[in-house]
């Protein structure tokens, strides 16, 4: 909402009605970031990642302290980008003046829910680069290390644990989107009893409800079937009226028998529409066919 003015001051037009720039404030805030895919399928912290220690490099980021000789004053990288999502919200969004550290002009302190996918940047002469947009304003940092150096970073850009185990935690930063969004498995007769099949579906099913919701597709015989998973009593809701539930131990023996299933794990709240009634009319997608 406060961005309205710069339609006037900047580009010369008119402000936007202000029903329309709260229209379009609500949408905006309906979307999320995608799952970091360097976190665990729990939402976890690996053990490693590249060269440092995730878990490691949190505990850095939360409660260690450093110098920073260009304010002349000590701090934890949570003073400037606090959880969730790395940008220094108690008090506001904060802007940093540009005679506090070495920037060019007063910047907003950036969240990190990204910085993974902006790590894989060649800022060398010629060189070329598949994938990354770089670190500061104008992306004159091309990774998480480079990033680390200047006098913001004066007393730790020489330690090379302590800017691995930062990297490592930064390229895992939490996005606020479990990695089981959008993650699926598909069962046959040959892996339902896997253990780590089972322990995985297991997962799914503690996450559903909670962070996710868990949709199940596939065939049994040569009927299309699709199911919603329904709660803690392990039953699933299928699309047509007349099957209506199926039980976890059920479904478990029909693919024992033959069945193939596909499970994913979808955005909470979108289940229904993804595994039972597509077009939202209200008649379930195989009372359909």
């Amino acid at each position: 909402l406060a961005f309205n003015p710069a339609f006037d001051v900047l580009l010369g037009a008119e402000p936007l009605p202000e029903e329309d720039m709260r229209a379009f404030t609500d949408f905006i805030e309906t979307i999320v970031f995608q799952p970091n895919p360097h976190r665990n399928l729990d939402n976890g912290l690996p053990e490693t990642l590249g060269s440092g220690s995730p878990r490691a490099g949190e505990s850095y980021f939360r409660n260690t302290s450093f110098s920073v000789p260009a304010i002349g004053q000590s701090l934890r990288c949570t003073d400037c980008h606090s959880h969730p999502t790395g940008v220094f919200a108690r008090s506001g969004y904060r802007i940093t003046q540009d005679t506090s550290l070495d920037i060019v002009q007063p910047m907003k302190v950036p969240q990190l829910r990204s910085v993974y996918q902006k790590n894989y940047f060649d800022n060398e002469p010629g060189a070329e680069s598949l994938a990354g947009f770089g670190f500061e304003h104008d992306g004159v940092r091309a990774t998480i290390a480079q990033a680390h150096t200047g006098p913001r970073f004066e007393s730790i850009q020489d330690n090379e644990t302590v800017i691995n185990n930062l990297t490592a935690f930064l390229m895992c930063f939490d996005t606020g989107t479990v990695p089981a969004v959008g993650y699926t498995r598909t069962i046959t007769s040959d892996t339902v009893d896997d253990p780590e099949i089972v322990a995985e579906w297991e997962l799914l099913i503690d996450l559903a409800s909670q962070k996710i919701d868990l949709i199940v597709h596939g065939k049994i015989g040569d009927t299309p079937v699709s199911y919603l998973y329904a709660g803690k009593r392990v039953q699933y809701k299928s699309d047509r009226s007349d099957t209506g539930f199926m039980t976890h131990a059920n479904l478990v023996a029909e693919i024992r028998n033959g069945a193939t299933v596909t499970l994913m794990g979808v955005p909470l709240g979108s289940g229904q529409r993804m595994a039972l009634d597509r077009d939202e009319d209200g008649i379930l997608n195989g009372d359909e066919l």
